[in-house]
């Protein structure tokens, strides 16, 4: 007996719902970062990542709603906050 294909669409749509892009002051872009600190973009990076590995900061990367591009976002690790 042949199973009922599947549609991959509705699964995915699910997944990046779940993945929405978060909002709100807390979080922030590469490009603010190296705005704020004086920072290439690559040195921004490279200093996120540093802080991303420490766990000093949280990383969200994905498809952003307002840019239509991917993209990542960070935000401080707080003690209220994983």
């Amino acid at each position: 007996m042949k199973s009922k294909p599947t549609n991959p669409w509705a699964a995915l749509d699910d997944i990046i719902k779940r993945e929405a892009e978060p909002v709100g002051e807390e979080w922030f872009t590469a490009q603010q970062f190296a705005e704020r600190y004086r920072l290439s973009i690559q040195g921004a990076h490279t200093k996120l990542n540093r802080l991303v590995s420490r766990g000093t900061l949280k990383k969200w990367c994905g498809m952003s709603e307002l840019h239509h591009r991917n993209m990542c976002k960070y935000r401080l690790v707080t003690k209220d906050q994983p």
